[in-house]
């Protein structure tokens, strides 16, 4: 081996490919919904085209983990994710249509997925698994880090200039990653598949972190029939025969908040913008809410700790729930500055801080059920269940947000949120 490739392997620098990856991608999603309002669309269209990229982003995580597995090439797969990445963002920038924005929000979220699979692999196969903590713990951050210098970028240029130069910003900012990518990113000695995400919590964690709403493995029937049996038997109550089993009132509580979530964050930044808020006010609430969330992920584990699993989980779905409440409220009783600073509140404790010690703890007591059984098939059945849940919401919000109100989408979802908590208390430790 020469010696250049041996520094490469003996190095982490590729981690670092990450971070202008995700300051391309994470202002996206509120970007193609304030540019569809700008082109005259209304919150139901924006509901479509966020709940399309969902959509299509499932079936791409299953994809493009087949691809990692059959032709484990993890360099060209990084570099084709990340190039279609800014192949997309050139799209966005030429095309003016409603119609033509959506499907390239669909491309757009079928390549991103591509790379999270081999990132993730590459911490697995090129070192020992003593250093991985430390190293999924280095990659989230980076691409926190990342997401939060992409809503920085967003909110100073949209306070100066228009959406398409964001756009040919993000896609500079893309091409390094690829640049990087081609530089920094070498083939491991040894490849392994994705078997290895169920093994432990956090190789999990990690890969989940990149995508919440997923499919790691498809569910075995037999793992889906067990669910509908739930609602087949009139001998036994639903909710005792919930009780009786963890895992299914794990199912259920993660389901009704992503049903919740998925209601609240569809319609949330095109409702500040169309109750008047400006462009880089929208970014700007969001990046509080990223850089508290990056916070708090590097250092949940150690404040959840020895603490009841399930309080912990119960308490930071209160704070959720009552924030998107009080975010309903605002929309209809305080306006001007207060409006800004309340929303920029409720956000960060909400999205940043609650999340971060939900994922952790939720995911954390997730592997502690599951045990040492079919780890494949029950997280199968669980990713399949949070992405229609989430699904559901993302399309439900742009109708209700639409025909009732955004005051009763985000109450709606704060309501879900609070049932989820309530459900979670029910948990053993």
């Amino acid at each position: 081996m020469e010696d250049s490739e041996y520094r490469k392997r003996k190095s982490t620098k590729w981690l670092y490919t990450a971070l202008p990856a995700n300051i391309a991608m994470g202002p996206i999603s509120t970007l193609i919904a304030l540019y569809i309002l700008s082109l005259g669309g209304s919150i139901v269209n924006v509901a479509y085209a966020i709940t399309l990229g969902t959509a299509v982003s499932i079936p791409a995580s299953f994809f493009w983990g087949k691809i990692a597995d059959i032709y484990k090439q993890r360099k060209f797969q990084i570099v084709l994710s990340y190039t279609c990445l800014a192949l997309s963002l050139l799209g966005f920038y030429f095309v003016k249509t409603i119609p033509g924005i959506t499907l390239f929000y669909a491309v757009f979220s079928f390549v991103i997925v591509g790379a999270a699979t081999p990132l993730n692999l590459l911490i697995i196969e090129d070192n020992p698994d003593k250093k991985w903590p430390a190293l999924f713990s280095k990659l989230q951050m980076i691409s926190g880090i990342g997401s939060t210098i992409g809503f920085v970028i967003a909110a100073v240029v949209t306070g100066f200039l228009n959406l398409d130069s964001l756009i040919l910003l993000l896609l500079a900012v893309a091409s390094i990653a690829v640049i990087t990518a081609v530089q920094w990113i070498y083939e491991p000695s040894f490849k392994f598949g994705r078997s290895f995400f169920v093994r432990s919590p956090f190789v999990y964690l990690s890969r989940i972190f990149f995508q919440p709403i997923m499919i790691l493995i498809l569910p075995e029937v037999a793992a889906v029939k067990k669910i509908i049996d739930l609602t087949r038997s009139r001998r036994v109550p639903l909710r005792p025969k919930i009780l009786q089993s963890p895992m299914r009132l794990m199912y259920a509580s993660s389901f009704v908040f992503f049903l919740g979530t998925g209601f609240f964050n569809t319609v949330y930044p095109a409702g500040l913008n169309q109750i008047g808020l400006a462009r880089s006010g929208v970014f700007i609430i969001l990046f509080f809410g990223i850089l508290i969330q990056t916070l708090t992920f590097r250092y949940a584990g150690a404040f959840i700790g020895n603490r009841s699993k399930p309080r912990s989980i119960k308490d930071s779905l209160t704070l959720r729930g009552l924030s998107y409440i009080l975010i309903g409220v605002s929309f209809v009783a305080v306006q001007g500055l207060g409006f800004f600073l309340v929303n920029s509140l409720l956000y960060l404790l909400s999205s940043g801080l609650a999340y971060a010690i939900f994922y952790t703890a939720s995911n954390t007591l997730l592997f502690k059920f599951i045990g040492s059984g079919s780890k494949g098939s029950a997280l199968g059945v669980y990713t399949a269940m949070m992405s229609v849940a989430g699904l559901a919401g993302a399309l439900l919000s742009g109708y209700t947000a639409l025909y009732i109100g955004y005051w009763f989408t985000f109450s709606l979802a704060g309501v879900l949120v609070l049932a989820s908590g309530f459900m979670f208390k029910y948990l053993p430790d």
